[in-house]
């Protein structure tokens, strides 16, 4: 009995440490992510993309990750210089959490708000 209870309390407290990790990783990484987006989105799109700020949640979303991106525009180039493809106040993706850790390291977009 004294060795089950030894398990549930190294379970117990793994558990709250993975959902302490889900709430405080987002905010440690922020300006990491933000860059990253900006970067990545602007080299693999034929647009200009901007936004003002992003944010990160695995607990609003479970078990999926949801990023929400605030002050997004998309400006055309070449042909479309100039004109304006998309702009929105709040844009958030769900993004199923197993395909950012597969082979292809392309991610699969459950639904955009």
């Amino acid at each position: 009995m004294k060795v089950f209870r030894t398990f549930l309390k190294f379970v117990g407290f793994a558990l709250i440490g993975l959902f302490l990790a889900a709430i405080l990783l987002p905010f440690v990484f922020k300006d990491k992510l933000v860059t990253f987006l900006k970067e990545n989105i602007n080299k693999n799109v034929n647009a200009v993309v901007d936004f003002h700020d992003a944010d990160l949640s695995f607990i609003k979303s479970f078990p999926d990750l949801e990023v929400s991106i605030d002050s997004l525009s998309v400006s055309g180039m070449d042909e479309f210089d100039g004109i304006l493809l998309y702009k929105a106040d709040k844009t958030s993706l769900d993004i199923s959490i197993p395909s950012l850790f597969g082979d292809k390291k392309i991610p699969v977009i459950n639904s955009i708000i």
